[in-house]
């Protein structure tokens, strides 16, 4: 198994009140199996009921994944502030075995947080 990240984070303060995130993340990703040389005597079983030959097929990943998060928080009061968040992450499977996972996802947030 093969995996490669990339990683960047950003946290902005401009002042007491305000605040902003940014992280980008970039995932590569790769497994499988190796050949499996298994042999299996025809007197042992029947023709092709152990037939290991294509077992290293039945794992093949490869995966890119992108992620973004982008946060903000803005001081209200001091004990109040408004959050608003925005995430987008990008699923790529390029070795479709079982289903294609494949997608985007987009996600808004905002929130009230209250401290005491």
């Amino acid at each position: 198994m093969n995996s490669d990240l990339f990683l960047a984070g950003l946290n902005i303060i401009p002042s007491k009140k305000h605040s902003f995130f940014i992280n980008l993340s970039y995932t590569i990703s790769d497994a499988s199996f190796d050949q499996v040389d298994f042999p299996v005597p025809e007197e042992t079983s029947p023709v092709g009921f152990y037939d290991f030959s294509q077992v290293h097929t039945f794992s093949d990943l490869k995966i890119n994944q992108f992620d973004l998060v982008m946060t903000s928080r803005n001081q209200v009061t001091d004990n109040v502030s408004l959050d608003f968040g925005f995430r987008f992450k990008d699923y790529q499977d390029d070795e479709i075995y079982l289903f294609d996972g494949s997608g985007s996802l987009y996600l808004l947030s905002a929130g009230i947080s209250y401290f005491f």
